[in-house]
């Protein structure tokens, strides 16, 4: 065996484990995300879906999560929505998911267990 294969095989060898060690603390600093963040990063997420989606189909799917979500900060987000004068496909996907869930007689509940009544106030506007 020439003496540059085994110069190779030897580097190889020896940067393999430093490859996988990279990557177990890539793997880590993604744990350290915490809850928070990662609420924060899903709420801007669907507020970009609801505000600005491709389809009508995601907007009011997006919407529809929001609303079963529970949380105030989605909530705000879809307020926010349906207060929109210059965006109506935001406000539209809204409405559209209120009536979905009124169709199917689900109560719209945040976290505390308390009825969402300024979503479907302005919804009955």
């Amino acid at each position: 065996m020439p003496f540059t294969l085994r110069i190779l095989i030897l580097v190889s060898l020896i940067s393999i484990p430093l490859l996988f060690a990279g990557l177990e603390q890539g793997a880590v600093a993604a744990e350290d995300v915490s809850d928070a963040q990662a609420a924060q990063a899903q709420l801007v997420i669907n507020r970009d879906s609801l505000f600005n989606g491709s389809t009508e189909k995601i907007r009011i799917q997006t919407a529809l999560v929001m609303l079963h979500s529970g949380d105030e900060p989605a909530r705000q987000v879809l307020l926010e929505a349906l207060d929109q004068e210059d965006n109506a496909g935001a406000r539209l996907a809204v409405c559209r998911a209120l009536s979905q869930i009124r169709l199917e007689n689900k109560d719209l509940e945040n976290k505390d267990g308390q009825l969402k009544t300024e979503v479907i106030q302005l919804h009955a506007l």
